[in-house]
């Protein structure tokens, strides 16, 4: 036989129920469920602690409430933020800058310069600024990206220069006027920030030149497929019309 180990509640006291705010993602697709349930009210239930924070079904409340649809619930305690997160980690219902939020709620200093970070650049997508802020120093990002592609979600993200993040993120801001016309602005592909982050390490490397050169043929600033090719690119842009040809050698350190 087999072994009942929850019971499940249902009420219509919504006040009971309270959303946990510090460490939770923002509420932003409860209107779209709602117009779901109003088609087919499916049985589902939401799980709360032993202080009616809802862990897990924040939107299906929102929605169930709106619609004067009964709540369905099961009690799990000592359940709190951090099962909210693995919750949302397993269902995939969660985006990256769910768990930033989350954690710098909590604090959490990488997070926490994390979302000043994205505050300071909101041009780059939450995907490009982990890109500046982990691989700033590192000679090729492609190779090592699937390494720890699920740190930030487990809260082990780690910022190696933030200072450093912020001089690359001003380079390739620095491209902007020239991609006005772009469906696709060239400074916000993440080859060609790979690019940038591969020519910092040469020494040889004057962004502010490039960007001379570019002005006198701007023309040749156009999108490539691979961060090696935007670097032959940015190579040629800089030999134009010049005596002293160069060759950026982003592997040689």
């Amino acid at each position: 036989m087999d072994k009942q180990i929850a019971s499940v509640y249902e009420t219509y006291d919504y006040d009971k129920f309270h959303i946990m705010e510090k460490g939770n993602r923002e509420i932003d697709h409860y209107k779209k469920i709602a117009t779901q349930m109003n088609e087919q009210f499916l049985f589902t239930v939401i799980i709360v602690n032993e202080k009616f924070e809802i862990i897990d079904g924040q939107n299906r409340f929102l929605a169930s409430k709106e619609l004067h649809k009964p709540i369905r619930y099961i009690i799990v305690e000592g359940y709190g933020v951090e099962q909210v997160r693995m919750y949302n980690m397993e269902a995939r219902n969660w985006q990256k800058k769910d768990f930033v939020k989350s954690y710098a709620d909590e604090g959490k200093k990488e997070y926490v310069k994390m979302m000043e970070f994205q505050k300071r650049y909101p041009d780059f997508p939450i995907s490009i600024c982990e890109f500046f802020l982990r691989m700033s120093l590192t000679c090729d990002y492609d190779k090592k990206r699937h390494l720890n592609h699920s740190a930030i979600r487990r809260g082990l993200f780690v910022i190696k220069d933030f200072e450093t993040s912020c001089k690359l993120a001003d380079m390739v801001m620095a491209y902007k006027p020239f991609c006005e016309n772009q469906s696709s602005p060239i400074y916000r592909r993440r080859e060609f920030v790979a690019a940038i982050i591969k020519l910092y390490r040469c020494e040889d490397f004057d962004n502010e030149l490039v960007l001379k050169k570019i002005k006198l043929n701007p023309r040749a600033f156009t999108p490539c497929v691979n961060s090696d090719d935007y670097i032959r690119m940015i190579e040629d842009i800089v030999n134009f019309r010049s005596r002293n040809k160069v060759r950026f050698n982003v592997y040689s350190k």
